[in-house]
């Protein structure tokens, strides 16, 4: 009897205990570190093992136990099943919600805007900053004609072909998932003028050079198509394009002003020196800069020059051109 009323007790105890733990380990999985708290960005690497995720997470102060996360995870058959990546997490989510995040995978979402007209290198230096890449491999790849060619990109650069848009992109996405998506979103925006022939015949390529020397010049959209117009005319004429953006482009010591030794300077890049468009784009350009080299305005138009004001006036002839130089620039100052 006695041996009985031992073993009863102890199986009792051992009951207690189990009940007691499970209470215990419930209450810990639905119960958040904190009320409130600001959210924080953390970073679970791919290979990181359960116990070090657990230790990571409590260091940042997001769930209460390290051995109760780890048996949490166990008991709920997750154990291989969290994903790497960025997550935002905060100590006002319980440690069930903040697994059920890292087993959906659902992590942090990086919304970034590449202006219309940025370069390669300012893309990359973008992406770099909100630590989404490093910019020596973004730019090595940029470079790689072969990479362009399997993209089905012509030319011997990507520079052109890497489309303006609000990205939403996370930290699992590698270099070549990044340009690969804002190729593709190229691709979309460029189909609808494939079954159209740009003025003067040009190619694919030839055409985004164009709009990209476009997207340069001027930031108004209404003045796009004009633009286009001129120097349409100018190609079919055989006369220089004579674009500052092109120079710049192609200058290693351009400190935000161009000179007359810059502007005379033979580069290829140089369409003062050079008739003809210049090798590569100088920029990415938007849906309205590809538009206008596709739409062009009618009229003869041969020049523009600044109003100062973000807008541009047209001439047709080198007289009329001149008096506007005259009005807009040379008497700035005064």
């Amino acid at each position: 009897m006695k041996r009985k009323l031992i073993f009863g007790l102890v199986g009792l105890v051992f009951l207690l205990v189990g009940v007691l733990l499970a209470v215990w380990l419930v209450l810990f999985s639905t119960t958040p570190t904190a009320k409130e708290g600001p959210s924080r960005i953390v970073l679970i690497k791919k290979g990181t093992g359960i116990t070090s995720l657990a230790g990571q997470l409590t260091a940042e102060g997001l769930i209460g136990s390290r051995n109760l996360f780890v048996v949490l995870v166990g008991l709920t058959g997750q154990r291989g099943k969290i994903k790497a990546g960025e997550y935002e997490l905060s100590p006002a989510m319980s440690p069930q919600q903040i697994l059920e995040i890292l087993v959906q995978g659902r992590v942090f979402i990086h919304r970034v805007t590449i202006p219309e007209g940025f370069t390669a290198r300012q893309i990359g230096l973008r992406l770099a900053q909100e630590g989404l890449i490093s910019e020596k491999a973004f730019m090595s790849k940029v470079n790689d004609a072969a990479y362009a060619a399997s993209l089905g990109m012509p030319g011997p650069t990507l520079e052109g072909y890497l489309f303006p848009d609000t990205y939403n992109l996370t930290r699992s996405q590698t270099e070549d998932d990044i340009i690969k998506v804002m190729t593709d979103r190229f691709k979309k925006a460029f189909a609808r003028y494939q079954a159209r022939k740009a003025p003067v015949n040009l190619t694919l390529r030839q055409a985004v050079i164009l709009a990209s020397i476009i997207e340069k010049e001027t930031g108004q959209s209404e003045e796009k198509a004009r633009v286009a117009s001129v120097f349409t005319n100018r190609l079919v004429r055989d006369m220089p394009l004579q674009s500052d953006p092109t120079v710049i482009y192609g200058l290693n010591d351009y400190d935000g002003h161009l000179t007359k030794r810059q502007l005379t300077s033979d580069t290829p890049y140089n369409t003062y020196t050079r008739k003809g468009l210049p090798p590569t784009p100088i920029a990415n350009p938007g849906q309205s800069s590809l538009e206008a080299v596709f739409f062009p305005a009618k009229g003869q138009d041969l020049y523009f020059v600044s109003k100062n004001d973000g807008t541009h006036y047209f001439s047709r002839t080198l007289q009329e051109h001149n008096q506007a130089v005259l009005t807009y620039q040379k008497n700035r100052g005064e």
